[in-house]
Parts: structure tokens; sequence; C-alpha cells
């Protein structure tokens, strides 16, 4: 286990990879805690199946960082209303919770796509599509909670490179690469998110390679001053402006789209609204569809 702070203050604690022999059905409450699986309030049965079964699922790493050293320049700042909302870098689902309530967690899953080059690609510009899950970020909300995976694509000369990079952010603050998670196109990345019980500051990320089987999790605690709305929660692909306009990714289906609320109840994608991304011009250039109640569908135009 290890606690260290970011330079905006944020403090991030890693969890030791347990031994092949550790059972979380049947360790005592301590070494759960020390693995990153501590047990949770009655309140929190489901949340507590969806970590417990990631425990179960993936033979775990502790996570590693560094400075990803990009930063989005705006959040959409719509107020929903259930029809499709249209922005310059998101697409894809979001949803809210019930009237009165704010939401605690999110999880969703999703393969990770061959990034493509767009039509008219440029010779050494980086193209970008960055998949992602998270809580916040709209319908007024100043924060974003959320982690994923870029997929890049560069021509040079006659070649293409690429480049896949899963990471997580708490916007505004620090964005952080994770470095001990490879990540090919084809893969089917995992994610929870979810609010350390009593806190609007503290959170519990977990990030697994269903494909690789290697799944990690770590804790997160903002500085003073900063907090979580809870007010919407999304499963999206953004064009990354600081990381190059918008790669060609065909289509990304996100699954499992299901959010918890502080109430106990589970909100759905269904439940809420899609989002399609727009270039300079105003022409659509990927759209987000909802097909059934947990599944989002992306599409690159």
């Amino acid at each position: 286990m290890a606690l260290f702070k970011l330079p905006s203050g944020i403090s991030i604690r890693t969890f030791a990879a347990p031994p092949s022999t550790f059972n979380i059905d049947q360790a005592n409450d301590s070494d759960r805690a020390a693995y990153g699986f501590p047990r949770l309030p009655a309140a929190d049965a489901s949340l507590q199946v969806l970590r417990e079964s990631k425990a179960r699922r993936y033979r775990l790493v502790e996570a590693t960082f560094r400075p990803r050293n990009v930063r989005r320049r705006d959040l959409p700042k719509l107020k929903l209303d259930h029809t499709a909302e249209t922005t310059p870098n998101w697409s894809g689902g979001i949803t809210v919770p019930p009237a009165g309530d704010h939401l605690r967690w999110i999880e969703g899953n999703w393969p990770m796509p061959s990034a493509a080059l767009p039509p008219n690609a440029q010779e050494n510009v980086q193209y970008c599509a960055s998949a992602w899950v998270g809580m916040d970020g709209d319908d007024g909300s100043q924060d974003v909670l959320q982690a994923g995976c870029d997929a890049d694509i560069t021509l040079s000369g006659d070649a293409t490179q690429h480049q896949y990079c899963p990471w997580w952010e708490w916007y505004p603050l620090d964005s952080q690469w994770i470095t001990n998670m490879p990540v090919s196109p084809g893969d089917v990345l995992d994610c929870l998110i979810n609010l350390q019980a009593g806190s609007n500051s503290a959170a519990s990320i977990f990030l697994g390679n269903k494909t690789t089987n290697v799944g990690l999790t770590f804790a997160a605690e903002a500085p003073a001053g900063s907090t979580f709305a809870g007010n919407c929660a999304e499963w999206i692909i953004e064009a990354f402006g600081t990381l190059g306009p918008l790669a060609n990714y065909n289509r990304v289906v996100f699954a499992d789209c299901n959010a918890g609320s502080a109430s106990g109840q589970t909100v759905t994608a269904g439940s809420g609204t899609t989002i399609n991304m727009v270039d300079a011009s105003g022409n659509v250039v990927s759209t987000g569809t909802i097909p059934n109640p947990t599944e989002v569908q992306v599409s690159y135009v």
C-alpha cells in the first residue's frame, strides 16, 4: 500500500497485489481493506456485490501512474431535458439520478476500438478517440470523476503509429496515465467508480482489462474545496482537443451502463439521453444511441 499527494493536492492510495491465496469471501476485514476492497455499509449492498465481483474476476496489480499533462478546455455546460445533446467534444449517453437524489457510483465496460485516420488526415498530427465512463461534467456540475483509455493514431510518412493509454482524472484537478495496464485494440475494459461512504471528495476507482485478466484499484481524495456533485453519469467517446482531433474509431458499444444513487436506487443509461458530437461547422461527426436500457452505442460518422 502506498500513499502520495499530487501537486494539485489530490491524495492517492494504491494497494499491493494480493497473494494468490487471497479469497475475498473468506478474508477478514483487515485483509480486505489492505487490498482495496473494504467491507461497505449495508446501504451499499449492490455496490459491494459489484466490487467483490472484480476482486474475484481479475489478477490484481498495484496501480502505477505518471502525469498525463493534458487538460480539457471546458465542460459541456448543458441542461438536460431528455432530448439529444450536441457538444463539440463528447458523444455517447448520459443519465441523471431521481429527483432529490444524487449519484455515487457508475459502471461500464467496452471494447477498445482500433483507431484509424480520419479523411484528409495530416502528417504528424495525432488523432485521438478517448473512451471513458464517469460522473458529473454536465447539467451544471463543475467537476468530472472519470477513467478510461485513449486510442491515438499518427500518420508519419507512409506509416501509422498507434498508442493506447489508460488514464483517470478528477477534473479540474490532475489527470494521470495508468502505466502498468497495457491495452491493445479489441481489449475489453471494465470500470467501476464510486464515492466512498459518507464523503463527496473521496472515491475508489477500479479499472480492469477483461481480455488480459489484469485489474487494479486505487483510492483518491480531492483537496478541500473540491467537491463532487453526483448530478449525472456518462459513457463517452471524447475528442480530446489537447491530444488531437477525433480519430476514426468506427463504433464502440458500452455495456452494463448502470449508476447508483445515494438512496440505493440503480439508474441506467436508458433513463437518460444521448449526446452527439459536432465539428466547428456544426456537422455531426459522432453519434450516441441507446438501443436498450444498459447499452450505449457510439458511432463515428
